[in-house]
């Protein structure tokens, strides 16, 4: 069990899943591995995989059709005659980072743990676990049995200041609706509203600022994270 005394600013906690044997690097090292934006857009093109492959990360896509409220005229260049009205036309309007910086700027993913995410487990003590839905969403992201961290979001955030990480959390966006996509001045912390349920925070780094093996070490973890075996038995505990 965790003890925190009252409520953090960011969300209580983070969740990052790990593969086991990085999991004693992570808390001795504070190693975060980074892959570039490219890499899980391939993902999706090459693998099919749409929960953590995006095929437009590093993108903002708008879907554009007369349903909802866009219609669609043309004529040839040069011609003075009133243009043709498409029926029924369609298509998608992408913003995009070209695909260098999309293998330059790399992301690390985290989830918050907010909470509503949370029901209170024992009253008399305080005590808190994660509800139903909060495990079913964060079980569906973990399908390949790495290692739940949970990590505490003040002193977290702490050593991201010290390593000057760039950080925040991701937007989502509604791609049938122009004002909402195209509203946002990131492309990198942008992603369609399918994904909202990731409640995703994330790091941003060049890749010339990491090593060889794409990896940044914040030093040791131990004083803000835990490894959980079973996410059903997390428990905290507010003491105020």
């Amino acid at each position: 069990m965790i003890n925190i005394k009252g409520f953090l600013g960011y969300g209580f906690y983070l969740i990052k899943f790990i593969e086991e044997k990085y999991v004693d690097n992570f808390f001795n090292k504070g190693e975060i591995h980074f892959e570039p934006l490219q890499y899980f857009k391939n993902l999706e093109d090459n693998d099919g995989d749409d929960i953590i492959g995006d095929s437009y990360e590093g993108a903002t896509v708008y879907n554009f059709s007369r349903d909802n409220g866009i219609d669609i005229y043309w004529r040839k260049l040069g011609d003075t005659n009133s243009p043709e009205h498409i029926e029924n036309a369609s298509g998608k309007i992408t913003e995009h980072l070209i695909e260098e910086w999309r293998q330059e700027i790399c992301v690390s993913c985290f989830g918050w743990l907010y909470d509503e995410d949370f029901f209170l487990f024992d009253e008399k003590e305080s005590s808190y676990k994660l509800s139903s839905d909060a495990l079913s969403r964060l079980n569906s992201f973990n399908y390949s049995n790495r290692v739940p961290v949970i990590i505490r979001a003040d002193i977290f955030l702490q050593k991201l200041g010290i390593n000057a990480v760039k950080y925040g959390n991701v937007r989502y966006y509604d791609e049938n609706n122009m004002e909402n996509a195209f509203g946002y001045d990131s492309l990198v912390f942008n992603k369609r509203m399918k994904y909202s349920s990731q409640q995703e925070f994330r790091l941003a780094r060049n890749i010339s600022l990491l090593d060889e093996y794409k990896n940044l070490y914040l030093g040791d973890m131990k004083d803000c994270a835990i490894p959980v075996e079973n996410l059903s038995e997390f428990e905290y505990k507010i003491e105020w």
